[in-house]
């Protein structure tokens, strides 16, 4: 359902009511993207609506909670792809199975430090398909083009976060885009002019990215937008 989701612009949505209180609470177990699209306009006052606050916090984990009140994220460095990684895609398949298996990932909230280091691993695993092949060829200069709006549109926090998952080169900058993508999406919800333009551009690229990825790019719009609501609550 995400790449849909992206590939329709859906991810894009001003926030607004666009179903019932009753149908956003039901997303959030069926969608955490979906219900995240839905709720979006009622996360600037998740303080007094305790009900939604209960939701994101079993769904997404305690950090969301955190985000949301304009805190830091305690986990922005985890799932990116550094030096490490390049020496880590020279092992045997069999090695990094056995490195994957002695990390011992704990299941739990969506922006979780260790959810997110599972969604790292699969785009990991399926880096080298031919539409991520494409879009890590181009990625040091879509993330060198994407710079000054996140800058100007979204302010220090997103520049930020995007340089915490390490934009670099080719794939090891897949991370990064991700992140900056869900940014470009969300800043162009709240109408900011530059991002929105870019969306005819973006889109489709997000969309390659989201069907071999579909759990990191869930996971870097929910922490876009709460990164943004946040900034908004700590001002």
């Amino acid at each position: 359902m995400v790449a849909p989701l992206v590939h329709s612009g859906l991810i894009a949505l001003p926030p607004d009511r666009y179903v019932s209180a009753t149908d956003e609470a039901r997303l959030w177990t069926a969608s955490p993207l979906a219900a995240m699209l839905a709720s979006a306009h009622r996360l600037p006052e998740i303080a007094s609506d305790a009900d939604l606050g209960e939701q994101i916090a079993a769904v997404c984990g305690a950090v969301a909670t955190q985000l949301l009140a304009g805190g830091p994220d305690p986990y922005e460095t985890v799932g990116r792809f550094d030096q490490s990684a390049e020496v880590f895609a020279l092992l045997p398949a069999e090695e990094r199975d056995r490195v994957w298996r002695a990390m011992r990932v704990v299941p739990g909230g969506l922006l979780d430090a260790d959810e997110r280091m599972v969604a790292a691993r699969h785009l990991f695993e399926v880096r080298v398909r031919p539409g991520l092949g494409r879009l890590s060829s181009n990625a040091e200069g879509l993330l060198r083009a994407l710079q000054k709006p996140l800058a100007e549109c979204g302010g220090p926090r997103v520049v930020a976060a995007v340089q915490a998952r390490n934009p670099t080169r080719g794939w090891l900058a897949l991370p990064a885009l991700s992140l900056a993508f869900a940014f470009v999406a969300r800043l162009a919800a709240r109408g900011h002019v530059a991002p929105a333009g870019l969306l005819p551009r973006i889109l489709p690229l997000h969309a390659t990215l989201a069907r071999s990825a579909p759990r990191l790019v869930a996971i870097d719009l929910l922490l876009a937008e709460f990164l943004l609501t946040g900034a908004g609550a700590s001002e």
